[in-house]
């Protein structure tokens, strides 16, 4: 058996294992751990998609993530809530490998920019320079992305008075 398909079996056993903790920890009783069940499956669903069925996993992935950060807010747990919001920065990042680069790098980097509003390099100097090395790596494919993109034929058309047709 390829470490491949190993390493997609375990991640679709702990899948199906979060889905089935998700059957207990509901979000009204357990706020907590239902949020940590959706972070740590977006994080498996990310990693899978690395193996297999790259977009469908990556969303699945975001989803998850989205619906951890619906207890884990800002204010009520702060590090978590930034924590999932580097996670999700680095699935957007993957989607955005996969289709709507643009669209995706920019939701990437704004997930990632907010991870830095509380994981600070003096109080999580490790996420800190993780975080920071992803945003250049996206701020320059970002760039890249604009200098290629073609250009429309309104975007340069500049009209001077010797393009105007004759009145005559």
């Amino acid at each position: 058996m390829s470490v491949r398909h190993l390493r997609e079996r375990n991640l679709l056993k702990a899948i199906s294992g979060y889905k089935k903790a998700l059957m207990t920890f509901k979000k009204e009783k357990s706020p907590i751990e239902y949020s940590r069940t959706h972070s740590l499956m977006g994080i498996a669903y990310g990693i899978l998609a690395g193996v297999r069925d790259s977009e469908k996993n990556i969303q699945l992935a975001i989803k998850a993530l989205e619906e951890a950060l619906t207890i884990f807010t800002r204010e009520a747990f702060p590090v978590d809530y930034a924590l999932t919001q580097s996670n999700l920065g680095n699935a957007y990042r993957n989607l955005a490998g996969v289709r709507d680069p643009e669209k995706n790098i920019q939701l990437a980097i704004k997930a990632l920019e907010e991870a830095l509003t509380i994981l600070t390099e003096r109080a999580f100097p490790l996420n800190y320079a993780r975080i920071q090395n992803t945003l250049q790596a996206l701020m320059q494919v970002k760039r890249e992305l604009q200098k290629n993109r073609p250009v429309t034929q309104n975007s340069n058309v500049t009209k001077s008075k010797s393009s105007k047709p004759n009145a005559n």
